[in-house]
Order: C-alpha cells, then sequence, then structure tokens
C-alpha cells in the first residue's frame, strides 16, 4: 500500500505494515508543501492511466523507471516523489 497522506494525518493513525509512505520533495531535495496534493494526484492518475499492477515496493520503483517517473526509494520503506 502506498500511503499519500499528509504527515499531520499519518499521526493519527498507522497504516497496514509492509505500506511505503509517500514524501514529495523538489528536485533540490526540499519538502513540496503547496503542490504536495497536486504531485500526489498526478502519480495516482499516470498509475491509473498505464494500468500499473505493482505489488510490492520494488515493483512500483521498477514500473517508476519504465516511465520515466522520478521516484526514489528513501530508507527501509518509504518512497520519494521528486518534482
Amino acid at each position: 500500500m502506498l500511503d499519500a497522506r499528509s504527515e499531520a494525518y499519518v499521526a493519527l493513525g498507522p497504516a497496514p505494515a509492509g505500506s511505503a509512505f509517500l514524501h514529495v520533495e523538489t528536485s533540490e531535495g526540499r519538502a513540496l508543501n503547496h503542490f504536495n496534493k497536486h504531485a500526489k494526484g498526478a502519480l495516482v492518475r499516470r498509475l491509473a492511466e498505464t494500468g500499473a499492477a505493482a505489488a510490492s515496493r520494488g515493483e512500483l520503483l521498477a514500473w517508476a523507471a519504465v516511465h520515466d517517473v522520478p521516484l526514489l526509494p528513501r530508507g527501509e520503506a518509504d518512497l520519494v516523489l521528486r518534482v
């Protein structure tokens, strides 16, 4: 499961085990706040349009590489979308 909630909502309750939290950052590595929802929505749209069927973090990263989506691993579970 890809957890695209804001960090404030994550504090309200944990995602299921094995979930990856999605961070959105600029290409310089700074957190993106104002356009965060837009970037996450664009990612979800791209997933839907391409019929992505990623069952794991590794498969999602492989999909991103094929579709030129700047999605990178962070730590053992999280992901970073660079915009």
